[in-house]
């Protein structure tokens, strides 16, 4: 016999609350904080994009990620 739709959810609820805790969660709040000026003590102000384009305009980036591909 076929598990009906609400039975394979509750099956499946565990993993899933525990995906979105300890995946979707802090990637979630990567996402957020990289869009501000945090230093990780006092508050933080929203850049927005600013960051990202400071990061592709450094050419230590530019160094860094080719060491990364080398290796």
């Amino acid at each position: 016999m076929f598990l009906r739709w609400p039975l394979a959810l509750l099956f499946l609820a565990p993993a899933l609350v525990l995906y979105g805790v300890f995946t979707l969660l802090p990637a979630g709040l990567g996402v957020g904080l990289s869009l501000t000026n945090s230093t990780g003590v006092g508050s933080a102000q929203f850049v927005g994009l600013d960051n990202f384009a400071r990061m592709f305009t450094d050419p230590v980036v530019g160094i860094a990620l080719r060491n990364v591909l080398i290796y």
